[in-house]
């Protein structure tokens, strides 16, 4: 009698990225994504302040999502007008805003339920923060203005222990805001920011104390605004923000490169009355950066939400943008190679808080990376249908597994 052989299937192994446009708010609020970043469980965090437009009253948001960007959970915090959230390395999050005058910092655990909460300064006039990181030591670090440390409107560095509790606040330069801050592989700290005119930018190097090391005027007064930076892989800066336009005195989008003292090693621009808002460096050893094209504060016209991806000389690769949304507020690449962006859409005059997740080139698409078996795979063991190894049988079920992920099942008839 022949034995017959057949193969009833064959399960290559399969990878998935999931891309998506998704925007959370109610029709009665303006809600605003100011901050998002891809979480330790693949999910994402979204931080959206809201203006109840009934009773004009603002709050703050956290969302949850998972991987499809699906709201796991989301919570309320009545008493904060947040601008920034971070995971933390505990897995629950910070966020920093202000209180009415306060500096805020506000600490949740992974489910978002509040932890602690602390305010700061707030003594005689208002105080911001834009920008908040947790640094090597477990601590947090914000960057803002305020007008509790000198004269008019001071830039300062508030450094907070894992608790909430005060460790040092450190002003520079008056009449000047603090945008964006980073902690450099020396465990010092690089700020950038610009003067309260948007008249000229800066980059600020401290150590972990606070202490100035150096500063750089960018550009004298040509590049009026960094609101980005980041230690980029070789020990240097890159910067992005706005820039004066002499020909048509509009605001442009402008990124550069520093070395790590600061001088400028190359910078690129676009006169498109633009504004960049986030840059990073991505796993190529380029840069993606997001913000807003034909960008005018002063008008109603919306702008459209732009991504742009460079090369690691800050050379364009290709440029995206997203109908009806807005603003890009924040953008990092995820693990998958693809972005997580954060920002506003506006439809139908409601405005609501975006998330937006694409692929590596800057699409909301889905891909199927199948993997074919090779044809110098080798068989490692042979196991039945409930996995314990075994040999082959007539009449029962077996699957053989090779060692390039792939299987089959299959049945000897006799």
């Amino acid at each position: 009698m022949k034995k017959l052989l057949l193969i009833l299937l064959c399960l290559p192994m399969i990878g998935f990225t999931q891309s998506f446009i998704n925007s959370y708010g109610e029709f009665w609020e303006d809600n605003y994504g100011f901050a998002s970043q891809q979480t330790s469980d693949g999910g994402y965090i979204l931080l959206s302040l809201n203006e109840d437009t009934t009773t004009w009253s603002d709050y703050t948001e956290l969302i949850k999502t998972d991987n499809s960007g699906n709201i796991i959970w989301e919570k309320t915090f009545q008493d904060i007008d947040g601008s920034f959230v971070v995971q933390t390395n505990d897995g629950g999050f910070v966020i920093t805003g202000d209180s009415g005058y306060a500096i805020s910092f506000l600490k949740t655990d992974s489910n978002g339920n509040l932890v602690w909460k602390k305010d700061y300064l707030g003594n005689i006039a208002e105080n911001w923060t834009n920008e908040i990181i947790q640094t090597y030591d477990g601590g947090y670090i914000v960057t803002g203005k305020s007008r509790d440390l000198g004269f008019g409107n001071d830039l300062f560095l508030f450094k907070v222990d894992n608790n909430g509790d005060s460790l040092w606040c450190k002003s520079y330069f008056a009449e000047t805001e603090g945008y964006s801050l980073y902690e450099t592989n020396d465990n010092g700290i690089v700020v950038t920011g610009c003067n309260t005119d948007l008249n000229w930018s800066f980059i600020l190097k401290t150590d972990s104390y606070g202490d100035t090391i150096w500063s750089k005027i960018i550009n004298n007064q040509n590049f009026v605004a960094g609101l980005s930076i980041e230690e980029s892989l070789d020990s240097g800066f890159i910067l992005a923000g706005t820039k004066r336009n002499l020909s048509t005195f509009t605001r442009d989008l402008f990124y550069l490169k520093t070395n790590n003292l600061g001088d400028t090693i190359w910078v690129k621009s676009f006169e498109n009355n633009s504004v960049m808002h986030s840059i990073n460096q991505t796993t190529d050893g380029g840069f993606i950066l997001v913000g807003a094209k034909e960008w005018d504060p002063n008008t109603s016209v919306p702008s459209k939400l732009w991504l742009i991806k460079t090369n690691n000389i800050g050379d364009t690769l290709w440029t995206q943008t997203f109908n009806n949304h807005t603003l890009g507020t924040t953008v990092c690449q995820t693990t998958d190679g693809g972005y997580i962006i954060s920002g506003m859409n506006n439809i139908n005059g409601s405005k609501n808080a975006s998330l937006i997740k694409t692929d590596g080139n800057g699409n909301i698409t889905s891909t199927f990376n199948i993997q074919t078996p090779s044809s110098n795979r080798k068989l490692i063991k042979t196991v039945d249908i409930l996995g314990k190894q075994t040999k082959l049988k007539t009449n029962t079920p077996f699957i053989e597994i090779y060692d390039d992920g792939t299987v089959e099942k299959r049945i000897v008839i006799e």
